[in-house]
């Protein structure tokens, strides 16, 4: 494997200090917001206040320059006015400075010449002295492993398989929050924002090579050098998972996107060119990239198109199952008939009437013994025309306490199925009246690596996407 850009951005990602630039006297502006979470993180390295006024915050100096710190600095945080960058990068040159995250707005997002021509000359500047930037009009680095955190929120949370990179800043820390309530664990994250010397290609790049990372997310609003782009997505997706968002796909979307980040959105047929040759997913919301990473991160293998499907234990009757037929089928998944032997061993099993037992498998709200529920589980398990298993369970039911006692034993049997057999787990939990027993059910199962979604539709589309990666991952790279 490649290491030049691994080892090229490592004071990006892994720098041993910081210098904040634009820390307000009472801490409470962006720059002191900035400081603030780099302490509360328990970032190791050292943390240094800047402002042109000197003075203290919190006990600590803040000195007037970068300059003027005794320590040795290897990156900064900038969050003063865009009029002042250029004086600002000359002074962390002086201090030999390795890389600079730009918070400052007011560049080619402004959609101004004067914009344009800062920005250009800041680039200019930064190569001149040998700065990398990360930026402008950007949140920065997430590096959970090294205690960085992200933006202004002073979080850090565990570390794990999953690299994301985003133009957007809020977007960006929007899949890091919800993510984390789905059990993601991130390698790194990096908002780039108008990305004028280092854009998405860039990172995705440095991610290819980082050892750390095993899944690849992207929100993309543009692609600056199309080829180079293509090239570094067919290189990922040949050996990670990469799940691209896109900005920009409408014409209102495009007109965001150049007021966002300055940038011109690529036409739709060129993106579903690059998927169709690449392996790339491409989705459609944040909700939909959630989903897919976080089947990715508990499923670590290829996973096949046939999945089993069950219900009617908690909730739901017939009508459950024709709608999963519609929703898995509708995202490339299939539902074989289940093959003779499981028909036979399920109708040892189940009650003859109120079940459906070919797949669909309507339990028919039977309240069957643990252990009956249990060997049904095994032999849907067992059944060698099964990739997966999709259970479907309504856990409160109107906030009834014998749906929820219920549930809790369901869920029991499912953690031990999972530990104990090798087949990937899916579980649809609909939201509805006990929304906070679900989320605690939700939580659990997670927590045992079992994704769980509200609907069958998201689980579809998930399921369905990492299904078709390695589909075409095989078709294109063997």
């Amino acid at each position: 494997m490649e290491t030049r850009k691994y080892e090229e951005f490592r004071p990006i990602f892994f720098p041993g200090s910081i210098a904040v630039l634009g820390v307000s006297a009472d801490g409470l502006n962006a720059g002191g917001r900035f400081y603030t979470s780099l302490l509360e993180s328990g970032f190791s390295g050292g943390v240094y206040a800047v402002n042109p006024r000197g003075g203290e915050i919190g006990g600590r100096p803040v000195y007037t320059s970068v300059c003027s710190i005794p320590y040795n600095v290897e990156s900064v945080i900038i969050a003063v006015p865009a009029t002042g960058i250029l004086d600002v990068i000359e002074d962390c040159a002086g201090k030999g400075v390795k890389a600079a995250q730009i918070y400052t707005g007011g560049f080619s997002e402004s959609e101004t010449d004067e914009g344009r021509r800062l920005e250009k000359a800041l680039v200019e500047k930064a190569r001149q002295c040998g700065i990398l930037i990360v930026g402008p009009n950007c949140m920065g680095v997430y590096s959970p492993a090294h205690k960085l955190p992200y933006g202004m929120t002073g979080f850090v949370g565990e570390s794990g398989p999953v690299g994301f990179v985003s133009q957007s800043g809020g977007l960006g820390g929007m899949v890091i929050d919800i993510g984390i309530t789905k059990g993601l664990k991130f390698s790194k994250v990096v908002s780039f924002g108008n990305g004028s010397m280092l854009d998405s290609v860039d990172y995705l790049e440095y991610l290819a090579e980082d050892p750390a990372t095993k899944i690849i997310g992207a929100y993309i609003e543009d692609t600056r050098n199309g080829s180079r782009f293509l090239h570094a997505a067919r290189r990922i997706a040949r050996d990670k998972p990469m799940i691209v968002l896109r900005g920009g796909r409408t014409e209102a979307g495009t007109r965001s996107v150049a007021s966002h980040t300055g940038s011109l959105a690529a036409p739709e047929a060129v993106w579903a060119a690059l998927l169709r040759q690449t392996g790339v997913i491409g989705v459609n919301s944040l909700e939909e990239m959630v989903d897919t990473l976080m089947v990715f991160q508990h499923f670590d293998r290829s996973v096949g198109r046939r999945l089993a499907f069950i219900s009617g234990l908690t909730g739901g009757g017939g009508g459950v199952g024709v709608s999963a037929s519609d929703a898995f089928t509708g995202a490339g998944l299939a539902l074989p008939v289940f093959q003779g032997e499981t028909q036979r061993r399920l109708k040892e099993l189940l009650p003859p009437v109120g079940t459906i037992i070919y797949n669909p498998l309507d339990i028919g709200g039977q309240a069957i013994p643990p252990e009956k529920l249990t060997e049904c589980l095994r032999v849907v398990d067992e059944d060698e025309g099964i990739d997966f298993i999709v259970f479907h369970e309504r856990t409160g039911f109107f906030g009834q306490p014998v749906y929820v006692r219920r549930s809790e034993g369901v869920n029991e049997i499912l953690i031990k199925l999972k530990e104990l057999r090798g087949k990937p787990l899916v579980v649809v939990s609909p939201g509805g009246t006990s929304e906070e027993e679900r989320v605690a059910v939700e939580r659990r199962l997670i927590n045992a690596r079992i994704p769980v979604f509200p609907t069958m539709e998201r689980a579809a589309a998930a399921m369905g996407n990492v299904s078709s990666y390695w589909q075409k991952r095989l078709e294109l790279h063997g």
